[in-house]
């Protein structure tokens, strides 16, 4: 909702926003009306943005096209950066997330490490090149950098398994960063989307 927002009101020029195209909807279709399909929704998206918008909605909904949130926040005067608060911090994400001792695997991420390495949801993460790894996975991964390739091995269904994995850069916080020389047009679009307020404002 965020991106759709901030790019409704980008291709407007501030004139309009996703409450526009709620409110053409909720006009159009009230309640105990019946709803509206996905297909209402997108033609009210083009029409208070545009055609092009329409057709990057349904990469977002359907597809598997990336949602442009720096580039937004950009258009409103904000940087979204990466922060590291960490005093030791892990350079490298394995992108399982793990419960119990021995570790058993919840769910590998969508495209990460154990994922493009065919670690499932289930498997008893055993070994680190070697090492055994209990409680201490972060401990280990303090060890190498992003793109380093380890040996893990695994218990699956009873079977063990190795399999090399190719380590990511870990994940980081963010923090956003206000431009203070941002155009006045892309200050006053984020003051219309924060409400009137701005930053410093009590």
């Amino acid at each position: 909702g965020l991106v759709l927002d901030l790019e409704i009101r980008r291709i407007s020029r501030g004139q309009r926003s996703l409450d526009t195209v709620m409110s053409a909807l909720y006009d159009d279709f009230p309640l105990g009306g019946g709803g509206f399909t996905y297909t209402d929704f997108r033609a009210r998206v083009a029409a208070v943005g545009d055609a092009i918008l329409a057709e990057r909605l349904d990469g977002w909904v359907y597809g598997t096209e990336p949602l442009p949130i720096a580039q937004a926040l950009e258009n409103i005067g904000w940087s979204l950066d990466r922060e590291d608060i960490s005093e030791d911090p892990v350079q490298v994400s394995l992108g399982v997330s793990i419960r119990g001792n021995p570790p058993v695997v919840r769910a590998p991420r969508l495209n990460g490490a154990a994922w493009r390495a065919g670690v499932n949801a289930g498997d008893e993460l055993l070994a680190l090149d070697g090492v055994r790894i209990g409680s201490g996975l972060n401990t280990l991964l303090r060890r190498y950098d992003p793109e380093d390739t380890v040996e893990l091995a695994l218990f699956r269904d009873g079977h063990l398994k190795t399999l090399g994995v190719t380590l990511d850069p870990a994940l980081a916080d963010h923090e956003i960063i206000v431009y203070e020389d941002a155009a006045q047009s892309r200050s006053q679009m984020r003051r219309d989307w924060l409400g009137g307020l701005d930053e410093g404002d009590e």
